[in-house]
């Protein structure tokens, strides 16, 4: 009796287990940049496939997906803030500005995206 009843609960916590992945889990992505002709700035390419995104996590809940997102949107701004100060030779000085509005461009286009989109077999 001891056996069947261990079966049982494997069985159906092992089912829950299943319908708690299916029911949610969230990537935050964020997209790739493509060049801009003429510019040495790249954009932020919204309409690539989501196999040519950045998962740059994984959460269990829309909230705390939402919540990473608004980390890394504070993350970007704080390092663009830095580098309006920066100083040091003319070019290294407006790489670093061009590499932090670009971040702060991808941060402000992430998106969280449930773990069955369909988008991602795309």
């Amino acid at each position: 009796m001891r056996r069947l009843l261990l079966t049982v609960s494997f069985v159906v916590l092992s089912g829950w287990t299943s319908l708690m992945w299916a029911a949610g889990g969230w990537y935050l992505m964020t997209p790739p940049l493509k060049d801009s002709p003429g510019s040495n700035v790249g954009i932020v390419d919204f309409k690539a496939p989501f196999r040519h995104w950045r998962t740059e996590g994984s959460y269990d809940a829309a909230n705390d997906c939402r919540d990473a997102k608004a980390r890394l949107m504070r993350q970007a701004q704080q390092t663009l803030t830095g580098t309006i100060t920066l100083e040091g030779p003319p070019d290294y000085t407006e790489a670093t500005k061009r590499n932090a509005r670009e971040w702060v461009a991808i941060a402000n286009a992430a998106v969280c995206v449930s773990t069955d989109d369909p988008r991602l077999g795309q």
